[in-house]
């Protein structure tokens, strides 16, 4: 690879491969040995992907067989709605992770 020839061997993060901006290289080092995790958290995100999709797609059958009334889809719309909304604000709730803005974002030089 490109940073074997610039005298890194081995090391993903080298300025010459690709440039996503001034980092701080004491956080932003990838190594080699790290690829086979990252493949398996892509083969594992495409595999969720693909059950999404079908689960997607059968909902979709189900619906358009079934909701015929605009009522109905309209109750369905503002069911989900409400149920996302509410999912949203418990788990805001519960997991009480707020932290002051300035003090959370990481410094980029």
């Amino acid at each position: 690879s490109l940073s074997a020839v610039e005298g890194h061997p081995g090391q993903l993060t080298h300025p010459g491969l690709l440039f996503f901006g001034k980092l701080n290289d004491t956080i932003t080092k990838y190594e080699v040995f790290e690829l086979p995790i990252f493949i398996l958290m892509g083969v594992i995100g495409g595999l969720l992907g693909a059950v999404f999709v079908a689960i997607n797609m059968r909902l979709m059958v189900f619906r358009m067989k079934h909701i015929k009334k605009k009522w109905v889809k309209l109750l369905e719309a503002l069911s989900v709605g409400f149920l996302t909304a509410t999912c949203g604000m418990l788990s805001i709730y519960t997991l009480d992770y707020c932290r002051d803005y300035t003090e959370a974002s990481p410094k980029f030089a």
